[in-house]
């Protein structure tokens, strides 16, 4: 990865706008006009109630589903070999913890894998 990535901002080749609630996450793509709508099943639910998919995992989750349904028509638009992605997550609480890359949570450390 170049070093540029790490010494000055960098503007994003796409942006990925995420929201996660107790009923589902979506995920939008504006540039292409696209979203992802996942609506959670009974047995999702059942993981919330016991506490054992947070919302920050939620949050988390609409990033993944996002590459995965994305990733493959995602090209740079700056001639790298790297396409720069920023996903925008509204939850405060969300991105840091997102961003430490070093949960406990075993499903967020399964997430940050992919």
């Amino acid at each position: 990865m170049p070093l540029r990535y790490f010494s000055e901002p960098q503007a994003a080749d796409v942006n990925i706008l995420m929201d996660a609630s107790d009923l589902g996450d979506c995920a939008l793509h504006p540039a292409r006009k696209l979203y992802i709508q996942v609506q959670f099943d009974e047995a999702e639910k059942l993981l919330m109630a016991q506490g054992l998919l947070s919302s920050n995992v939620r949050e988390q989750l609409s990033a993944v589903w996002a590459v995965l349904c994305w990733g493959h028509d995602l090209r740079p638009t700056s001639g790298d070999d790297l396409t720069h992605i920023k996903f925008w997550i509204d939850s405060r609480s969300a991105v840091p913890w997102c961003n430490n890359l070093s949960s406990r949570d075993s499903m967020a450390q399964e997430l940050n894998r992919c």
